[in-house]
């Protein structure tokens, strides 16, 4: 499932490209406040040339695999955009057999770039087996008990530009909280850089120990052993993913030297 984050979809079409055979990109036309958006990945198609061959864009996912005609056991792996299977799931996940139709895929989370680690691992993806009547029920939330560990990455918030925060921020189902201060490019560009909470709330949590360990600004870290490969191969389309690149493009601040 797709939204703004184009070189994230880039990076996760180069990364699997050799061990998945079709890539379905699912973009609505409408925000989750119900607004009218445009079609990001219609509108950059050209940038995805390279994977002409295995990619189908719909606006509807279910319908779309039925068309598939997919035998029993065939894998899906159901995931938004930044939500990045690394290749040894994947190879796992083909090679093997036994595990339940719905397996949850719990990732490592960062928030902003790959340089600041988040607390909590994200497991909504999910890899899905065709059942024996040919049908797969198409969701992103939670399917079953069983999750597999270290399967990938989830970079949230992961956007190239000041803009592109603030469509977000004004999209996303807590629109009403973005206020004139959380809009602010300067306050965007100093949370991405910094660490801190850009969307200047509380976090959503049900422990105290939860809260405790989210409150504040996330630690640096200059581990590149745990990203996508193709992030790493491709690092000078993409520095602002990577540790010492938090300057976004259209910043109001000096851009730094990487």
């Amino acid at each position: 499932m797709f939204s703004v984050e184009i070189d994230l979809a880039i990076i996760r079409l180069r990364e699997l490209w050799d061990i998945v055979d079709t890539f379905i990109v699912i973009e609505g036309n409408r925000t989750f406040t119900g607004d009218f958006k445009p079609l990001t990945f219609a509108a950059n198609r050209h940038r995805f040339d390279f994977a002409e061959s295995k990619i189908l864009s719909r606006d509807h996912a279910t319908e779309l695999i039925k068309t598939l005609k997919l035998e029993e056991s065939d894998l899906i792996i159901i995931s938004d955009v930044d939500e990045i299977p690394n290749r040894n799931t994947v190879e796992l996940l083909k090679a093997c057999q036994g595990y339940p139709q719905y397996l949850h895929l719990e990732m490592k989370s960062y928030m902003y770039s790959f340089e600041f680690p988040a607390p909590r691992p994200q497991w909504r993806a999910m890899a899905g087996q065709i059942g024996a009547d040919g049908d797969i029920e198409y969701d992103h939330r939670r399917m079953g008990d069983v999750l597999l560990a270290n399967t990938g990455v989830h970079c949230s918030w992961c956007l190239r530009s000041i803009q592109d925060f603030q469509f977000k921020m004004r999209a996303y189902s807590h629109a009403d909280r973005a206020s004139k201060s959380v809009l602010d490019p300067n306050n965007i560009q100093k949370a991405i850089c910094e660490g801190s909470n850009v969307e200047q709330m509380l976090p959503e949590v049900f422990t105290f120990s939860d809260l405790a360990k989210e409150l504040g600004k996330l630690e640096r870290s200059y581990d590149m052993t745990t990203i996508p490969k193709a992030a790493v191969d491709g690092r000078q389309q993409w520095l602002y993913l990577l540790p010492g690149g938090c300057i976004r493009q259209d910043s109001p601040a000096k851009p730094l030297t990487v």
